[in-house]
């Protein structure tokens, strides 16, 4: 009776908490980060909603003695520590800042949070601060104050820059922000002994038990891969698309003088690029795509700049938002340059002001449209790039593969291809189940080399991108939605699946890729801003996008058994669904692994950025509302529905709409992961 009472009490706690951490959001965009910190993660029936919540998981590990499987055992005792690390940096560390100033006596007090002093252990002060820029541009690739420490009678020197700390005493100090008259710093402490010693320990623990979890010749991982029903898999999607255009009749720069312009090195985006990458971002920010009436990038952009009032008359400025549409009287999608002045002067300009503030989505066309007027503006201006400083050195063959890149457009021929492939394999996949014949070899060959193909060329792609922009392409969404399509048609190919496993492989490689083809995912390369200068981003970037390509992978099997389920009522029907059901359970192994990993070392990467490993911004919370949804599964003696494989299904495609709110939702929520 205890026992059943405690695993009420478990589940009332676990769905409490889901519940609480998805509304918390939803709060934070609407009263701001303040006063949820306040009202919620800062609360102390927060934290207690927590500690009942380790107590209430101790209990299950004692009663269940689970150190007689010591990967499970080491797993959640990892999880567990994690939380006893919170709890010692909540009631233990101290946080402040301090405001440096160049030849002005060194501090030693710092202000905290609740605008309380605090006494520190030595002086510090400030001998200067520099922005180290990008060879060639004014773009900041990272700020670095030098520093003193008096200590009794010892002076240190030392140095700290975004992602490089440095630790004295047990005080870490961390790079915050500067003045602008770059004559002070402000530096941000950290003195949490024992709170970051014991959650790294966990850390380590956690990486260590998920590696013996998928290894170990006992655990439930390798028992599934034995299970014979695992032969008979199958997965469905379908997403199609289309795109418009317009023809239009300008002067326009003849096409071998705008090819001689494609290889002129320019400072453009803050980095040294070809003419033609700022051609191509040019015509796609205005035009939605980056050809325009069969015109090279090249031709347009240079057309604009020695034909302005002619071109001025052209739509080419796309409009999205309805609303927007209206309020310009326009008759279709596009509105020339002209278009938005009247006697009056600038529409944009009047809108701004009538406009209700509360209006976010036709404020945030508005100011779209707005920014592709102030691109044209700066390219009369001769601002949107300029000429490379004479001493300036930059790699020639580097521009030349950056022109190349320009124009291939893998992505835009790659989903297509992939879609129109995989939908007639699906197609041909459903009548083969339906009418119980046999699929002919030479049909899955086909398929499997055009998913070879796909992951080559994507391997070829991300190489090719990674050179140009000289560091780890995974800093936005278009490079993190190439990953994962990459990562997907890896997976598939390694598990060497069935027909139609391979079919919808190739469809959701091609959905991926199609969402990294439309504008909202701009494809620009740029220079990483400093904070995302770190390996540490890299790694955690790496292993979530192989995690969240693993639950896409999980969500259509799911998906593929609720239509089998629809299209046969056979007894052969419900064993195909079971064997789903297990296929779904061994991919979640690897996909909740990593997806912890990934979130944790996004931690280690926080706490080297800013001085503290969670923060409670949006994406945070939704990743973490993802991995304890996910872990659902693996508790079935508490979650019994799931026992259940229709409900199994049911539920993995249902928790998919997590992964969809962290990875999409909440950019529209705010915080500091929305750039993504």
């Amino acid at each position: 009776m205890a026992g059943i009472l405690m695993k009420r009490v478990l589940i009332i706690l676990y769905v409490f908490l889901l519940v609480v951490l998805m509304l918390a959001t939803f709060v934070e965009a609407a009263y701001g980060t303040s006063f949820v910190h306040r009202y919620v993660y800062g609360n102390k029936w927060f934290v207690l909603l927590w500690a009942l919540l380790v107590a209430g998981g101790l209990c299950a590990i004692l009663k269940k003695r689970m150190w007689r499987r010591p990967p499970v055992f080491l797993l959640h005792l990892s999880l567990v520590l994690i939380l006893c690390g919170a709890a010692f940096t909540y009631f233990t560390a101290e946080r402040g800042f301090i405001h440096l100033q160049k030849d002005v006596e060194p501090i030693n007090e710092m202000k905290a949070e609740n605008e309380h002093l605090i006494q520190l252990p030595f002086y510090i002060g400030l001998d200067s601060f520099q922005i180290v820029t990008y060879p060639g541009t004014d773009t900041p690739a990272d700020y670095v104050s030098h520093l003193y420490l008096i200590d009794d009678f010892d002076t240190i020197s030392c140095s700290v820059s975004v992602n490089n700390i440095y630790t004295y005493r047990g005080y870490r100090i961390y790079q915050s922000s500067f003045d602008d008259d770059m004559q002070g710093s402000w530096i941000t402490l950290n003195h949490d002994v024992w709170g970051i010693t014991i959650t790294y320990v966990a850390y380590g623990l956690l990486f260590f038990s998920a590696f013996l979890l998928l290894v170990l010749p006992k655990t439930g991982f390798r028992s599934l891969m034995k299970h014979p029903l695992l032969k008979r898999m199958s997965i469905l999607l379908f997403f199609i698309f289309s795109m418009d255009g317009v023809q239009a009749a300008v002067p326009v720069l003849n096409r071998i003088e705008a090819d001689s312009l494609s290889y002129i090195p320019v400072v453009y985006n803050g980095r040294i690029a070809p003419y033609s990458t700022a051609a191509h971002d040019f015509v796609t920010k205005l035009y939605g795509h980056p050809s325009y009436n069969e015109l090279t990038p090249e031709q347009v952009m240079a057309s604009w700049r020695l034909y302005p009032e002619q071109w001025s008359e052209e739509r080419m400025f796309k409009v999205k938002n309805k609303r927007l549409r209206r309020l310009l009287a326009m008759d279709g999608p596009y509105i020339a340059l002209s278009g938005l002045y009247d006697s009056y002067g600038y529409k944009l300009q009047r809108f701004w002001t009538r406009v209700d503030k509360n209006d976010k989505q036709l404020l945030d066309a508005i100011r779209e449209l707005d920014e592709k007027v102030a691109l044209v503006i700066m390219l009369h201006k001769g601002t949107l790039f300029t000429a490379p400083p004479d001493n300036m050195c930059f790699s020639l063959q580097r521009i030349r593969m950056e022109c190349i890149y320009n124009r291939i457009s893998l992505t835009t021929w790659l989903y297509r291809v992939n879609m129109f492939v995989g939908l007639l394999g699906f197609v041909g996949a459903i009548v083969i189940f339906l009418t119980s014949t046999v699929c002919p070899q030479w049909i899955h060959r086909v398929l499997r080399v055009q998913l070879f193909l796909t992951f080559f060329l994507l391997a070829c792609w991300i190489a090719l991108r990674w050179y140009i922009s000289a560091h780890v392409p995974l800093s936005n969404g278009y490079e993190t939605m190439l990953f994962i399509a990459w990562l997907v048609t890896g997976i598939i190919l390694l598990l060497r699946p069935m027909f139609l496993l391979t079919s919808v492989a190739l469809l959701l490689s091609g959905c991926m890729l199609l969402v990294a083809d439309l504008s909202a995912m701009s494809p620009a390369i740029t220079s990483l801003v400093p904070v995302l200068n770190s390996s540490w981003l890299t790694l955690h970037v790496s292993v979530i996008m192989f995690a969240y390509a693993l639950l896409a992978i999980v969500t259509l099997i799911a998906l593929a058994a609720l239509v089998m389920t629809l299209c046969s009522k056979s007894l052969e029907s419900d064993e195909s669904i079971k064997g789903l059901a297990l296929m779904g359970q061994l991919m979640l192994y690897p996909a909740l692994l990593f997806l912890g990993i990934g979130i944790f070392l996004g931690a280690i990467w926080a706490n080297n950025a800013w001085g503290r490993y969670w923060g409670w911004d949006p994406k945070e919370v939704w990743a973490l509302i993802t991995f304890l949804l996910y872990a659902l599964p693996f508790h079935l003696s508490v979650f019994s529905p799931m026992h259940h494989p229709k409900r199994f299904h049911l539920f993995l495609l249902l928790a998919f709409l997590s992964v969809i709110m962290t990875y999409f939702g909440v950019n529209f929520l705010g915080g500091m992961h929305s750039y993504q």
